[in-house]
């Protein structure tokens, strides 16, 4: 279905029009739009009061439902642009700051900041 912005179709089918699948245990890739050039992005809503999400939240509720107040969705893959259902889960902020840890994708740099390293 091609979408343009007077045929936007349901998010649903905006969200399933930018996911590569090629096997459905591996990684759904998101081929759309990115927030900040990793993880997909899409807006939800009318322009010009439309809202961006990040897709791998979108996933999540559309196969989950809502997410809780205050809970993030979490890679298991740490694949920012994958949005497999079946690779998030929920977490703090704190549980994905320790899964980075765990995974050695967080490190203090020469300044004595923590920050998390690309993958």
């Amino acid at each position: 279905m091609y979408f343009n912005r007077w045929n936007r179709g349901t998010v649903e089918q905006r969200f399933a029009h930018y996911v590569l699948i090629d096997d459905s245990d591996k990684c759904w890739l998101w081929i759309g739009p990115t927030s900040n050039g990793r993880y997909g992005a899409l807006g939800v809503g009318s322009k010009p009061k439309e809202v961006r999400f990040k897709a791998h939240r979108i996933a999540w509720e559309i196969f989950f439902g809502p997410i809780p107040e205050g809970m993030k969705v979490l890679h298991t893959c740490d694949n920012p642009p994958c949005v497999n259902p079946f690779h998030l889960f929920l977490g703090t902020q704190k549980d994905n700051t320790q899964d980075a840890i765990r995974k050695g994708r967080f490190h203090f740099n020469s300044a004595g900041i923590n920050q998390y390293t690309k993958r």
